[in-house]
């Protein structure tokens, strides 16, 4: 399903720069009684603005098959855009950078593989980011 969505962004004219690992988390939030999520991350370049951007990953999160229903319900593919070249939003449709991403080791680990240097638009680096949260239940997944 990943390679699935990578392939659909190139499509619809993404021009993918990178592709981190695979990282294996417990479904979120915690507690969730559902299978393990696997993540991965994008760094893309595109022409498009932050919510024509939000709008291609949700139409290739629907060409996918996901069916939205009540949040954080388990899902087979979600489509996030954590960061647009440092910019901030408070829009409804697309808040940037992701709002809960600080919080998240499967977020910010891929983030590290695919973008080392990235700072947060506050000023933190990734790695003081990674440093303030418990990324034990987040499993790099690698291939041979």
């Amino acid at each position: 399903m990943l390679l699935q969505a990578v392939e659909a962004l190139a499509e619809k004219g993404l021009v993918i720069l990178a592709v981190s690992p695979l990282y294996q988390s417990p479904a979120w939030p915690p507690g969730t009684d559902a299978p393990d999520y696997l993540n991965a991350m994008l760094d893309v370049r595109t022409e498009l603005p932050p919510s024509a951007l939000m709008d291609l990953l949700l139409s290739v999160e629907k060409q996918l098959g996901r069916v939205r229903t009540v949040a954080n319900a388990p899902r087979h593919i979600d489509l996030d855009l954590i960061d647009y070249a440092g910019q901030r939003s408070n829009d409804p449709h697309v808040t940037l950078p992701h709002p809960r991403m600080t919080d998240r080791a499967f977020v910010l680990l891929p983030l590290k593989d695919v973008a080392p240097d990235w700072r947060h638009p506050d000023g933190r680096t990734i790695d003081a980011l990674l440093r303030a949260i418990d990324c034990g239940d987040t499993v790099r997944l690698d291939h041979p």
